[in-house]
C-alpha cells in the first residue's frame, strides 16, 4: 500500500471542475459567514464530519458565552456551540445551518471519477499553476488524462505539505 500523487493544470478539465467547486465552497462560506455575524458569532465554526471547503456548520465560536437558553456548549470545542433543538428559536437557527449547501469529500472523488463512500482522495492546492491529488495505490484507480503522476517530493514542493 503506497500513497500516489499527481498534478493537474489549474486550466485543464480537471482543473477547471476543481476551480468550480472551491468557487462554490467560496460561495457557501460567505453566506455562513454572513449569517455567523448576524448570530453575533466569531469568525470561526466547526464542520461537519464530511464537509470541504469551508461548508456544513454545526457549531460556530463565540468570544463571550451566548444565551444558554438557545445555544449548548459544542463537546471538546472550548467557546464552540451548537443551537439549542429545545428552544424554538435553537431550532430556527438550526433549521438555517442545515440549508446551507454542503461540499462533501465525495464530490472531490467524483472529479478524478472515484467511487468511494469510505475512502477519499487528498487534495493539494496554494499553487498557482496546479491541483494537487492523492490516492492509494490499493484503489487501483485510473486517474483523469489531465493528471500526471508525480513523486512525494514535488507534491511537496508544489503544494508545501511538510
Amino acid at each position: 500500500m503506497a500513497t500516489l500523487f499527481y498534478k493537474t493544470k489549474n486550466d485543464s478539465d480537471t482543473g477547471k471542475k476543481v476551480q468550480e467547486l472551491i468557487d462554490k465552497g467560496k460561495k457557501i462560506e460567505n453566506e455562513i459567514n454572513s449569517y455567523v455575524t448576524e448570530l453575533g458569532g466569531g469568525e470561526k465554526y466547526i464542520m461537519k464530519g464530511r464537509a470541504i471547503l469551508a461548508t456544513g456548520i454545526c457549531a460556530l465560536s463565540f468570544s463571550e458565552d451566548p444565551d444558554k437558553k438557545i445555544w449548548k456548549k459544542f463537546p471538546k470545542f472550548e467557546g464552540y456551540y451548537s443551537p439549542k433543538l429545545s428552544s424554538p428559536t435553537g431550532k430556527e437557527i438550526s433549521t438555517k445551518l442545515d440549508s446551507f449547501e454542503v461540499i462533501e469529500r465525495e464530490d472531490l472523488n467524483k472529479i478524478i471519477g472515484y467511487n468511494s463512500f469510505l475512502s477519499h482522495c487528498g487534495f493539494g492546492r496554494g499553487n498557482e499553476s496546479f491541483f494537487g491529488f492523492e490516492t492509494d495505490s490499493t484503489w487501483k484507480h485510473e486517474m483523469p488524462e489531465d493528471c500526471e503522476e508525480i513523486t512525494f517530493t514535488e507534491y511537496q514542493k508544489l503544494f508545501n505539505k511538510k
